[in-house]
Protein backbone atom coordinates (compact mmCIF):
# COMPACT_ATOMS: atom_id res chain seq x y z
CA UNK A 1 0.00 0.00 0.00
CA UNK A 2 1.44 3.88 -0.77
CA UNK A 3 2.01 6.06 1.78
CA UNK A 4 -0.64 8.28 0.09
CA UNK A 5 -2.96 5.55 0.46
CA UNK A 6 -1.87 4.43 4.18
CA UNK A 7 -2.84 7.96 5.33
CA UNK A 8 -6.58 7.61 4.56
CA UNK A 9 -6.55 4.51 6.66
CA UNK A 10 -5.30 6.15 9.83
CA UNK A 11 -7.81 8.10 11.88
CA UNK A 12 -6.45 11.55 12.65
CA UNK A 13 -6.25 13.21 16.17
CA UNK A 14 -5.65 16.59 17.46
CA UNK A 15 -2.49 16.64 18.23
CA UNK A 16 1.20 15.54 16.50
CA UNK A 17 1.82 12.31 16.86
CA UNK A 18 4.73 10.09 15.14
CA UNK A 19 4.17 6.79 13.49
CA UNK A 20 6.85 4.39 12.44
CA UNK A 21 5.78 1.67 9.90
CA UNK A 22 7.85 -0.39 10.35
CA UNK A 23 8.84 -3.34 7.87
CA UNK A 24 10.45 -6.97 9.16
CA UNK A 25 14.22 -7.41 8.09
CA UNK A 26 13.36 -10.95 8.61
CA UNK A 27 10.06 -13.23 7.94
CA UNK A 28 9.97 -14.69 11.49
CA UNK A 29 9.41 -11.54 12.50
CA UNK A 30 5.27 -11.78 10.52
CA UNK A 31 4.84 -15.49 11.86
CA UNK A 32 2.44 -14.48 14.98
CA UNK A 33 0.91 -11.56 12.54
CA UNK A 34 -3.04 -11.31 12.57
CA UNK A 35 -5.01 -9.44 10.19
CA UNK A 36 -6.71 -6.33 12.26
CA UNK A 37 -9.56 -3.96 10.25
CA UNK A 38 -7.25 -4.65 7.31
CA UNK A 39 -3.64 -3.71 8.68
CA UNK A 40 -1.36 -6.41 9.63
CA UNK A 41 -0.66 -6.14 13.42
CA UNK A 42 2.31 -7.94 14.82
CA UNK A 43 2.38 -10.00 18.34
CA UNK A 44 2.81 -7.88 21.31
CA UNK A 45 6.18 -9.02 22.42
CA UNK A 46 7.75 -8.00 18.59
CA UNK A 47 6.05 -4.80 19.63
CA UNK A 48 7.99 -4.46 22.59
CA UNK A 49 11.57 -5.71 20.68
CA UNK A 50 10.98 -3.05 18.03
CA UNK A 51 10.05 -0.35 21.08
CA UNK A 52 13.45 -1.57 22.71
CA UNK A 53 15.69 -1.57 19.99
CA UNK A 54 14.59 1.48 18.56
CA UNK A 55 16.37 3.31 21.21
CA UNK A 56 13.75 5.59 22.03
CA UNK A 57 11.00 3.38 23.51
CA UNK A 58 12.91 1.31 26.39
CA UNK A 59 10.63 2.86 28.81
CA UNK A 60 7.47 1.89 27.04
CA UNK A 61 8.75 -1.30 26.18
CA UNK A 62 9.26 -2.23 29.56
CA UNK A 63 5.75 -1.19 30.70
CA UNK A 64 4.43 -3.22 27.77
CA UNK A 65 6.62 -6.27 28.77
CA UNK A 66 4.77 -5.45 32.32
CA UNK A 67 1.46 -5.79 30.89
CA UNK A 68 2.28 -9.02 29.48
CA UNK A 69 3.81 -10.70 32.41
CA UNK A 70 0.88 -9.40 34.52
CA UNK A 71 -1.84 -11.38 31.86
CA UNK A 72 -3.62 -8.26 31.20
CA UNK A 73 -2.56 -8.44 27.70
Amino acid sequence: MSEEKMENHIPHGRGPITLSLLCPDQGGVLEETRNLEGFSVCSAVQIVVDLFCSGVGRDAAIRILDVIRDGKL
